[in-house]
């Protein structure tokens, strides 16, 4: 297992995360990233629609009845995540 560091957001200022996480490779760290997108996304009242969004990276807060790009959507953002190799000296400060 190698460490791993990782940022997610969604595209709205304030609502990002960063962190350590253990996997096997980079693509289990960039899946699990993915996966704590989601929920550093959901956290914030965003959340995903294939079929109003027809892509499982944009997440969006149900909107108050206005009429909006995505009907039933307010604000819209897409789901970013980042890993790269820990590296106590340079991520520790970041997180």
């Amino acid at each position: 297992m190698e460490k791993y560091f990782y940022t997610v957001s969604f595209g709205l200022a304030g609502c990002e995360g960063a962190g350590v996480l253990e996997a096997e490779n980079v693509e289990a760290a960039e899946d699990c990233a993915r996966d704590l997108s989601i929920e550093n996304a959901e956290m914030f009242g965003f959340y995903q629609d294939e079929d109003a969004f027809q892509d499982l990276d944009t997440v969006a807060e149900e909107d108050d009845g206005e009429e909006f790009e995505y009907p039933g959507y307010e604000e819209t953002g897409t789901l970013d995540y980042y890993v790269e190799l820990y590296v106590p000296e340079k991520h520790d400060d970041l997180i």
